[in-house]
This record gives C-alpha cells, sequence and structure tokens, in this order.
C-alpha cells in the first residue's frame, strides 16, 4: 500500500508540476478525467512450478493533462482482483491476488501521426502471505491513424526496466526477497469523439514481463507472466 500512495503522490507531483518544468506559449490547457477497464487474461509461467489464473477486471481512473500542442501527461491506475492456482509437489493452492497497474507518462507529439514517450511504471500484487510491487521507469511510441470524422485508431508499443521488492511469511520465518523486473506492453485502440468533450475507446492490450531475485539464496525465483484482453475507457475533456 505504501508503494501505491508513492505512485498517486508522484502522478500528482508530475502533473501539477509539467508547466512549469516545461514552460509554453499562454493559451488554454485541457484537463481530461475518465475510467479505464481492462478484461485481462492471465498466464504466469514460474520456472519450477505449474500455475494457472481465471480471467478477470481491473479497473481505475485516469487523468489527462495537455497543456501544449505538443505535451501531455497523463496518468492511470487499475486494480483487480485474480483467483490464483498454484501447483507444487502434486497439489494445488488456490488464493485471492489483488493486482495492481499503473502508469505515468509524459507524452511529446511529433505530429499528429507519431508521439513518444516516457515515465514511471508501477504494478505489484497483494497475496494471501505477502506482497509484490514494482517501480521503474517505461519508454515508447505511438502511432494515431485517422479513419474517418469523429473516429480515429492508435497503437502503442512501450518497454520497462523496474526494481522490485517482495515480502513473505514463510513456516521458516518471514523474508524479503529483492527482484528486477523487465518487459513490453502493446496496444491498439478505437477512439471515437462522441463530442468535443466525452471520447471513448475499445481495444486490447497484450502485456509481457519477467521477473528475476537478484538474491542469490533466492536465485531460482524466476516467473515470466502475459497480460492480454479487452480495453475500454471514456474521458471527459474540460478546458481550464
Amino acid at each position: 500500500m505504501k508503494m501505491i500512495l508513492v505512485e498517486v503522490f508522484a502522478a500528482c507531483f508530475i502533473i501539477s508540476g509539467m508547466p512549469v518544468l516545461f514552460p509554453c506559449p499562454v493559451q488554454s490547457a485541457t484537463l481530461g478525467i475518465g475510467a479505464s477497464g481492462w478484461y485481462a487474461w492471465w498466464k504466469p509461467e514460474p520456472e519450477y512450478r505449474e500455475a494457472d489464473a481465471d480471467p478477470d477486471f481491473l479497473y481505475g481512473p485516469q487523468l489527462l493533462l495537455q497543456f501544449s500542442q505538443s505535451f501531455s501527461v497523463s496518468t492511470v491506475f487499475l486494480m483487480g482482483k485474480f483467483k490464483y492456482y498454484d501447483e507444487y509437489n502434486g497439489e494445488t493452492s488456490t488464493s485471492d491476488i489483488t493486482r495492481y497497474d499503473s502508469d505515468t507518462t509524459l507524452t511529446y507529439t511529433l505530429n499528429r501521426y507519431v508521439r513518444i514517450f516516457g515515465g514511471v511504471k508501477f504494478m505489484g500484487y497483494d497475496f494471501n502471505t505477502g506482497s509484490h510491487y514494482g517501480l521503474g521507469p517505461g519508454l515508447g511510441f505511438g502511432l494515431v491513424i485517422p479513419l474517418m470524422e469523429k473516429l480515429f485508431g492508435t497503437v502503442s508499443i512501450s518497454g520497462l526496466y523496474l526494481w522490485g521488492e517482495q515480502t513473505e511469511e514463510s513456516s521458516d520465518g518471514d523474508r524479503t526477497m529483492k527482484f528486477i523486473e523487465y518487459g513490453f506492453n502493446n496496444s491498439v485502440s478505437l477512439v471515437y469523439a462522441v463530442s468535443s468533450s466525452v471520447h471513448i475507446s475499445l481495444g486490447g492490450r497484450y502485456f509481457f514481463f519477467r521477473y528475476e531475485s537478484t538474491e542469490d539464496q533466492y536465485s531460482d525465483i524466476k516467473e515470466k507472466h502475459h497480460f492480454y484482453g479487452v480495453t475500454a475507457s471514456a474521458m471527459y475533456l474540460i478546458s481550464i
């Protein structure tokens, strides 16, 4: 939970400070307030055992501040609960996992078709006997494809590198482990401008990452994770 508060504070700080860090000619800015959802299938691939999870929803708020034609900053925070199945030595255990996924991003628009972006990625989960959190930078680019009046498509790809920490209770005593986590994220969507102030989108997202312990005594802890599914969002835009 502390990591979640850090991420929220960082997002608020970046959004409030961007006009100062990147001054631009005086003009009205645009504030976007909305909600985002992702129905995701989760395919975990631990290196030395079998695991699976039921698909479920992640959902949460998103904010956007467009303060010039070239620069904008946004943040989205998603969370959801998954039923997770872990098989070890022929026995299967079931647990409820609350998963978090958040991105705070500064975007630079090169032209009407191409954008580049970078920012901070936070992800993690709480499970029955502990928690796991990761935080680090991400970098990517996106394409905007006009299709018809009020309708356009978007494609984006990004990479990430995080530093993580896991705390866990066990019969041998509590333990804390350090991790590195790296991967990439792809998304495509159709965006429809219902009006000048309301935009809705529907698309898909695939997110892959791998993590491994950086400590010798836990060097056998290596996992790959795949998330993929349908995304949807709605945003209300206000001139400020």
